[in-house]
């Protein structure tokens, strides 16, 4: 068990039962939709990760609280754009809040009073509104231009001491008194900044083969639960591929492609998923078949087995195509990552290769003598 203190985000869906039971099918689908295309998105752009989905709720990890708050904001200002066209009674509305604390975190799942807390802020947060605790306003201080509305000490349920809460004031474009709360994020949406030596693993939204479009958010609830298991692997940059054509990352850059497909008839359910490299070239594919007992059961399992694979066969590929990369034409830093990458090796060839690209890095970009004090004697002996 891990603990230490992160930023957390607890959000969940306003009067959920009420539009279950208005329309389960439709409201299942337009969740699913909003998750994928708004959350996923957002949550990934702000550096942040879903480590757990919560009925109609969720529990989000960020590495700053600047980067909580601006993700809040978008997904908010973003659900205000998507109901524009909804009737008010069938709108999806979140409520979000947002603490600093002490975290426990525990095969792959998060407690403690920290996460106690975001929880209990956000269920006083307004419907489409933000609530902060005053570790999250105090640790922003001025940075964003952001106003805050001061509600207070609160009791809140199972916390043993009040809590001062602050609300986020949402600048919805109509207000005067709205103060600016982030920058535009349409350019961030559709190319996220990502880490560029970490590995871009773009996922598409697995399709509905089964022939009923009533099954769309069966197959949006997979690629879902997918998405959050993938983004906890810290190599890897998760990008969700939006319904529109993608910007294709920068020639140097490696990346690879998940698709899948989800067949649904009956008490039966097939699902396929592939993984392609940049050139198209199909690296790991597999079939799973389930007995649809229980369809919480078979996101479950989707979301460990097929995340597993890809970890390895992502790995596995990224070793070969280093390992078959000539050493020539790159930069110092280029064949530092290089090396890195394939240096826990335990194969004598491939231990050799990594000595290889920290020597050509040296070549590369040649040290002071300051610099060269501190290194071990094998690499400047050669």
């Amino acid at each position: 068990m891990e603990q230490k203190l992160s930023v957390i985000m607890a959000a969940d869906v306003v009067g959920y039962s009420r539009l279950m039971e208005l329309d389960e099918k439709g409201t299942l689908a337009t969740l699913m939709a909003h998750r994928q295309e708004l959350w996923d998105v957002a949550v990934a752009a702000h550096h942040g990760r879903i480590v757990k989905l919560i009925g109609d709720g969720m529990l989000m990890e960020f590495r700053a609280v600047e980067d909580a708050v601006l993700c809040a904001v978008e997904i908010q200002r973003g659900m205000q754009t998507r109901n524009a066209g909804t009737q008010r009674d069938r709108r999806i509305e979140f409520r979000i809040g947002i603490n600093l604390g002490d975290i426990l975190f525990e095969d792959g799942d998060v407690y403690g009073d920290g996460v106690n807390v975001a929880a209990r802020i956000e269920s006083l947060a307004k419907p489409g509104g933000i609530s902060v605790s005053a570790s999250v306003h105090d640790t922003l201080g001025g940075r964003l231009d952001i106003r805050f509305e001061d509600t207070g000490a609160q009791a809140l349920k199972n916390i043993g001491r009040p809590v001062h809460i602050y609300n986020i004031v949402i600048d919805d474009g109509g207000s005067e008194g709205a103060a600016l709360m982030a920058p535009p994020t349409q350019e961030i949406r559709e190319n996220p900044p990502v880490k560029s030596s970490r590995t871009h693993l773009y996922v598409s939204r697995f399709a509905n083969l089964s022939g009923n479009p009533d099954e769309d958010y069966f197959a949006a609830g997979i690629t879902q639960d997918v998405v959050a298991a993938l983004s906890r692997f810290s190599g890897l940059n998760v990008i969700v591929r939006l319904p529109r054509p993608e910007p294709q990352p920068q020639a140097r850059t490696t990346y690879y492609t998940l698709e899948g497909s989800v067949r649904r008839a009956a008490d039966r359910v097939r699902v396929n998923a592939s993984l392609t490299n940049a050139t198209g070239e199909h690296i790991w594919a597999e079939k799973y078949d389930f007995d649809l007992v229980d369809m919480f059961d078979v996101q479950d399992e989707l979301s460990r087995s097929i995340p597993a694979a890809l970890n390895v066969k992502i790995e596995e590929a990224e070793r070969y195509r280093i390992l078959a990369e000539p050493l020539k034409g790159s930069s110092a830093y280029d064949f530092y990552l290089r090396g890195r990458h394939i240096e826990k090796s335990l194969k004598p060839d491939e231990v050799r290769r990594a000595k290889e690209m920290f020597l050509a890095a040296v070549d590369a970009d040649p040290p002071t003598p300051a610099d060269i004090s501190g290194w071990p004697g094998w690499i400047y002996a050669n």
